[in-house]
């Protein structure tokens, strides 16, 4: 199946890209650059108010609900959607008034530039994940000659780097992990199917050790003309 997929007139792997590329910046294109940085400023925003407000709202959550998991669980909730509201509210009414104004075209065209890079980011870190499952050398060929390549693993080495060295040494392990974990799936796989759908036996295995139902029945013919002699 794998194999099948390189056989089109153009990389799969490269069309996949471009999409994902196209797809986020044209979203970034209508929404205007400044919409798209406090989107995302409003989820960072929403997650530290969460971080920071649930010690307060924690008491007074566990007074009304018995179960304290749930308690936790809807104080949590409960601050990041109103935060994450808030901000949203603020974002629509920033961007709109941008729109409004004469800094319209140049907001749409910088949110397609943040659109292509944000779409970047995103084909990279599905690389690093992809690279995790399947090391370099067991890709298929059609996503080893992607010309796309020439970008996606500079860029996924550019964005290892910036990790923390614990997290960065921590990659090879986690792929070994991974692919050991597949493999021990791959084995039980087999030795279900062994056990539902088992292997013919020969003939050796058919017949039993010993002798069979004539060689019984002309041991007893000669027992009993011994004892009548």
């Amino acid at each position: 199946m794998m194999e099948e997929l390189g056989n089109f007139p153009i990389n799969l792997f490269d069309a996949g890209v471009v999409v994902v590329l196209l797809v986020s910046g044209l979203l970034a294109y209508a929404r205007g650059f400044v919409h798209e940085v406090f989107s995302i400023a409003g989820w960072i925003g929403a997650i530290f108010a969460t971080f920071y407000g649930f010690p307060f709202a924690q008491p007074y959550a566990r007074q009304f609900i018995g179960s304290e998991l749930l308690a936790d669980l809807s104080a949590g909730t409960l601050i990041f959607l109103v935060a994450l509201v808030v901000l949203s509210m603020l974002t629509r009414s920033i961007s709109s008034r941008v729109k409004d104004s004469a800094l319209n075209a140049l907001d749409r065209a910088l949110g397609f530039l943040f659109g292509i890079l944000r779409g970047a980011l995103i084909v990279i870190i599905g690389y690093i994940g992809l690279e995790l499952l399947l090391p370099k050398d067991e890709q298929p060929e059609w996503v080893q000659n992607a010309r796309s390549m020439q970008l996606i693993e500079p860029g996924a080495e550019l964005l290892i780097a910036q990790l923390p060295e614990k997290y960065a040494s921590k990659k090879s392990d986690t792929s070994k992990k991974l692919k050991k974990k597949a493999g021990e799936l791959m084995d039980s796989g087999k030795v279900v199917r062994d056990l539902i759908s088992p292997a013919p036996q020969s003939d050796a295995k058919k017949n039993p050790d010993g002798y069979d139902n004539n060689e019984r029945q002309d041991m007893e013919r000669l027992i009993g003309n011994t004892n009548q002699h």
